[in-house]
């Protein structure tokens, strides 16, 4: 069972920006995932009316918000009342000429403000250089009447070894499990 990391400071880099633009949706209650089109960080949103048998174009994301580079993220309306987003982010500030360390997280939203709630690291709380990773996806399930968050994911992360040298593997498929009353 992974211990989830909860920031006592945190500044998501496009969340509050991205809560306000998905009011006008998220009100509907569609399960609305993010999704990336044919570009490069392209963010386009779509909805579906019926549990993904069909889905509809919604807003282009990117061109809305300038032009940066959002990808990789999910808004997930739940039965709990609250709305859901999990993707990467940076916890830590970009410096001028070092990057942060990339982590998985999970934000809560107020559905009637759109005020982000709370923020947990799922992933990545040792903050290694994660290079590539974080289109995740969550599921639910229930084991011996505890509720359990699975989030399925894949990450490519480079690594020091013994002799100090860089190593680098292809991008591992990863299933992560919470509970859920720790992490909502």
């Amino acid at each position: 069972m992974n211990t989830p990391e909860i920031p006592v400071s945190w500044r998501p880099l496009f969340c509050g920006a991205m809560a306000l633009l998905l009011g006008a949706v998220s009100s509907a209650r569609e399960h609305v995932p993010l999704t990336v089109p044919f570009h490069k960080f392209s963010q386009t949103l779509i909805a579906s009316d019926d549990h993904g048998a069909t889905w509809r174009f919604v807003r282009d994301l990117t061109t809305e918000f300038g032009g940066i580079p959002i990808n990789e993220s999910a808004l997930i309306p739940w039965r709990d009342g609250w709305h859901y987003l999990v993707g990467r982010n940076w916890t830590q500030p970009l410096a001028a000429n070092a990057r942060a360390p990339m982590q998985l997280c999970w934000f809560r939203f107020s559905p009637e403000t759109l005020a982000l709630e709370t923020c947990v690291a799922l992933d990545n709380a040792e903050r290694n250089n994660v290079v590539d990773g974080y289109y995740a996806t969550a599921h639910w399930r229930e084991r011996d009447g505890v509720g359990l968050l699975n989030i399925v994911t894949y990450k490519r992360a480079d690594f020091v070894t013994a002799q100090r040298t860089r190593s680098f593997h292809d991008p591992d498929l990863v299933r992560l499990e919470f509970v859920w009353d720790e992490v909502k």
